[in-house]
């Protein structure tokens, strides 16, 4: 904020402002000097950015690690270049991040690269630690956990196991059938040796027209004969 000699608030005012960093202490040497023109608001207030002034020093060139510094802020509240002395304070953390960003390059120092390898994982100039298998499979070789099951004809294997052989034997149990021996007249009945692709084991479908009718009665709806009694 700016004032006048006797503390009011200088509004609506054109500044002449000249900044300085100090090192060593507040009465040390000028390392950087910048000047500024600015207008004050109503309430006296006004803005510059440090480093972003008219100067011939340059703000890249302030050795922030080497000692502390100060800064000296001086007004001319005509615009001119009439300065007097407002004050100076020491620099505290802001403008030491930009020697934090060369902080980590110590002099002397090399790069060092990260390598990770096969489950090693290396620092150049340093040394190696063995990251651990995170699957628990009592063994150590990765390329044994997948297996194919494969099927050819009727044997059923697996990758890195055995075989087994899958039955195709058909039923033995011929009570669901009405005559177990099988039917002696091929040529007008049909014959189901596989259970499975009768629907009805308890009876056989009349294969051709018959004039049997004494055991086999016709089905109208289905038009189909029905077999009655055994044969």
């Amino acid at each position: 904020m700016a004032r006048d000699n006797v503390g009011n608030e200088l509004t609506f005012q054109k500044l002449g402002l000249r900044l300085s960093i100090v090192a060593n202490s507040a009465t040390g040497t000028e390392v950087y000097v910048e000047t500024h023109i600015d207008t004050t608001n109503e309430f006296g207030l006004f803005n510059v950015e440090l480093g972003n002034g008219t100067t011939t020093d340059d703000f890249t060139a302030i050795d922030w690690g080497s000692t502390t510094h100060y800064l000296k802020v001086e007004m001319d509240d005509t615009g001119g270049t009439g300065y007097q002395e407002m004050g100076t304070s020491q620099l505290l953390a802001v403008p030491y991040a930009l020697y934090a960003d060369s902080a980590g390059a110590a002099p002397g120092s090399t790069p060092q690269t990260l390598t990770f390898a096969g489950g090693s994982l290396s620092i150049s100039a340093g040394n190696t630690v063995t990251i651990p298998d995170s699957v628990n499979d009592l063994d150590a070789d990765p390329l044994n956990e997948i297996q194919t099951l494969t099927l050819v004809g009727n044997d059923l294997s697996i990758t890195g196991g055995n075989t087994v052989t899958l039955s195709s034997t058909a039923p033995s149990d011929t009570s669901l059938y009405a005559d177990s021996a099988g039917f002696a007249d091929t040529a007008n009945y049909a014959w189901y040796a596989d259970m499975a692709a009768y629907a009805d084991t308890a009876t056989y479908a009349w294969s051709a027209a018959s004039s049997d009718t004494a055991n086999f009665a016709y089905d109208a709806d289905t038009a189909t004969y029905a077999w009655l009694a055994a044969s």
